[in-house]
C-alpha cells in the first residue's frame, strides 16, 4: 500500500481521484492547490506518489511545476500529471 497525495482544484475530479485511489488499497491524502500540496509533500515523508492536475489556478506551470517542486522534496516520489 502507498501513500498518495492527489491535487486537483476542482472537487468533483478530486473526490473521484480520491475514491479510485482508495478502492484500489492506498492510502490518500489530498490537497486542492499547490500551497496544500506542498504542505504535504514537507509533512509527509511516506508519500510514494503524485496525481495533479495539469492546470491548477495558483501556480503559472500548473501541475508541472508542482511535479518539479515534488521531485526536489523527494526524489523517489512517481508523479502522474
Amino acid at each position: 500500500m502507498a501513500l498518495v497525495l492527489v491535487v486537483d482544484d476542482e472537487f468533483f475530479i478530486r473526490d473521484l481521484a480520491v475514491c479510485l485511489v482508495e478502492e484500489l488499497g492506498h492510502a490518500v491524502v489530498w490537497a486542492k492547490d499547490v500551497v496544500g500540496a506542498v504542505m504535504h509533500l514537507n509533512q509527509a515523508a511516506s508519500i510514494e506518489m503524485l496525481i495533479t492536475d495539469i492546470r491548477l489556478d495558483d501556480a503559472p506551470l500548473g501541475g508541472y511545476a508542482l511535479a518539479h517542486q515534488a521531485r526536489e522534496l523527494h526524489p523517489r516520489l512517481w508523479c502522474s500529471t
